[in-house]
């Protein structure tokens, strides 16, 4: 098996050209004073590894032309949600007796606008970013963007359910779990907020634009594998990734990758046809929201490759590092906020 530092990443390419917001760098530092204020970063080991992480880039380059208002709250979401996967579920080495209480919490916020009396970690932070969003935009809206979060943690529920049994996924389950638990499909549902003309209801359920969406889906999905990869190996806790997957049929890493690579490029050229399908005759509001996807696409890839170090394999190499994860975990678990 390869070395994880010894991994040949490969490179994909779009035929249109990436943006970024020129709110980039405001963005990013309100980032870090946001979840410094809801107290989502423990210690300083994983103060330093969020700010190398640059969240408000990621959110910059995928929603260049959104308010700075919204940006900053979609910025805020997007930090909020690779924290709580981090420090709940993907750096755990076992299931705690909270995992299911972390959840429902979650959930309860989206459903109820509240938390509970004595909220645990993320519970305050998500429902600021819930009340903010509320004021952003219509309710129709906010709803496609809450369904899709709370799909985040039934996924996340599967991949439990999946580690208790000892079960070996099949690629197709992966897939449907990967595409509801990476967590782009709410930030999908954020392009309308962003964009001057939303998209019709008609339009947007319709069976190619629902294809078009699952395609970046996809794609944004399985490269935060590839890319991942080399870090995942070195983390404390189990995760599940289509690259050790493919590993598992009798490849290599490096094999796995390229398996994995190859898949991703068929999609983007069923994504690039299909989208150009559907510009010609699209409506304004059509045509933003498959620029908002395109965006996505691009500046999800922009970013692994200029901006974020959070998929540095260092980041794990030593035991203070280690220690400091546990510490973080076992906060996050346990914590109650007053």
């Amino acid at each position: 098996m390869n070395e994880p530092d010894s991994l040949c990443m490969p490179v994909f390419t779009f035929s249109w050209p990436d943006a970024c917001s020129p709110h980039a760098q405001a963005v990013e530092q309100h980032v870090i004073g946001w979840v410094e204020h809801y107290q989502l970063i423990p210690n300083q080991a994983l103060r330093v590894r969020t700010i190398r992480a640059r969240y408000g880039w990621l959110a910059a380059r995928c929603y260049p032309s959104a308010p700075l208002d919204l940006l900053k709250t979609i910025a805020d979401y997007i930090a909020w949600l690779f924290l709580v996967d981090d420090l709940l579920f993907d750096w755990a080495q076992h299931l705690s007796p909270r995992t299911v209480a972390h959840i429902t919490a979650f959930i309860d916020v989206l459903d109820l606008n509240d938390t509970q009396a004595q909220p645990g970690f993320g519970e305050r932070a998500l429902l600021d970013i819930c009340q903010r969003l509320r004021g952003q935009m219509d309710a129709e809206h906010f709803e496609y963007f809450a369904h899709g979060t709370r799909m985040v943690f039934a996924s996340t529920a599967l991949l439990i359910l999946r580690r208790l049994n000892g079960e070996q996924m099949t690629l197709r389950q992966y897939g449907c779990a990967r595409r509801h638990g990476s967590g782009v499909a709410p930030c999908i549902a954020l392009l309308d907020s962003a964009s001057a003309a939303p998209l019709e209801s008609d339009v947007r359920f319709c069976l190619q634009v629902q294809q078009l969406k699952d395609s970046a889906n996809t794609i944004i999905s399985l490269i935060n594998d590839i890319f991942s990869v080399s870090s995942e190996l070195k983390q404390p806790g189990q995760s599940e990734n289509i690259v050790m997957l493919l590993a598992g049929q009798q490849h290599s890493l490096q094999e796995g990758i390229e398996l994995s690579a190859n898949i991703v490029r068929i999609e983007i050229e069923r994504f690039t046809k299909l989208s150009e399908q559907l510009l010609d005759p699209a409506s304004p509001a059509l045509n933003h929201y498959i620029q908002g996807l395109r965006y996505w696409l691009s500046g999800h890839q922009r970013w692994l490759e200029n901006d974020t170090a959070r998929y540095d394999s260092t980041s794990f190499d030593s035991e203070a590092q280690q220690r400091s994860i546990a510490h973080a975990v076992n906060y996050a678990d346990s914590i109650i906020m007053p």
